[in-house]
């Protein structure tokens, strides 16, 4: 009895993890004119539905950002002071990642 116990709340928990798949979205931000990376850019991820802000990252030395999210209807935005903030949408995710390159 107390197996099948253990076995129900190790079922339940398995499930829980897969309904909660994530998505995974990496990109590199550069500047267009010289290719150059741009460090400590601010990526933020929206929601298309609802236009409020779900998570966001910043980028590293090389100008590359990873994150994640739960739902596949977004877009992001990417800023950095003394730059137009860029918009990224139709992001289209292919088995839960997307690389924005």
């Amino acid at each position: 009895m107390k197996q099948r116990c253990l076995l129900t709340l190790l079922f339940i928990a398995v499930l829980c993890t897969c309904g909660r798949a994530q998505n995974t979205i990496i990109g590199r931000v550069v500047d267009k004119s010289s290719g150059q990376p741009i460090e400590f850019a601010t990526v933020l991820v929206s929601s298309v539905s609802t236009g409020k802000g779900i998570g966001g990252t910043t980028t590293d030395l090389g100008g590359k950002f990873s994150l994640e999210t739960a739902t596949t209807d977004v877009y992001l935005d990417l800023s950095f002071i003394g730059f137009e903030t860029r918009q990224v949408k139709d992001i289209i995710f292919t088995e839960g990642q997307v690389d924005l390159g």
